[in-house]
């Protein structure tokens, strides 16, 4: 629960939250949507300015993942510090994503199990180290 909220409930706010978003701040600066579909993924899946981040377990992504993806945990961007729940330092958050290939410029579109807690959480990683183009 959370402030009286059920998990559900508040994760179907959340995602209502993203889609009103999209409307209103997709334009020529964020030429891609902040949710993606299946046909929008599958029309640029052999693109090189878009990456696919898989945000679960390194033991998830190995057993299977979508072709071309990326395995970035969101366990590796909590800090390592006394305050597990914040982001990590800013070193440790662009190591990671240079080793993953990726730049400020580029797209990103992250998935998860299904629950998109993950995709979530590593979606606002992106956004805090000023990524413009970041989907779920």
């Amino acid at each position: 629960m959370l402030y009286g909220y059920s998990s559900q409930r508040f994760l179907n706010l959340f995602l209502f939250l993203l889609w009103a978003a999209q409307t209103i701040v997709c334009n020529a600066d964020t030429p891609q949507p902040l949710l993606v579909d299946i046909s929008w993924m599958y029309a640029r899946h052999n693109s090189k300015s878009i990456h696919i981040i898989d945000a679960r377990n390194p033991a998830h992504y190995a057993f299977q993942h979508i072709g071309g993806a990326v395995n970035i945990p969101v366990d590796e961007t909590f800090s390592t510090g006394e305050r597990k729940d914040f982001v990590g330092r800013i070193k440790s958050i662009n190591e990671i994503f240079n080793k993953s290939g990726i730049n400020n410029d580029d797209g990103v579109v992250v998935y998860d199990d299904g629950s998109f807690l993950d995709a979530a959480r590593l979606f606002w990683v992106f956004e805090i180290f000023g990524h413009k183009k970041v989907s779920i």
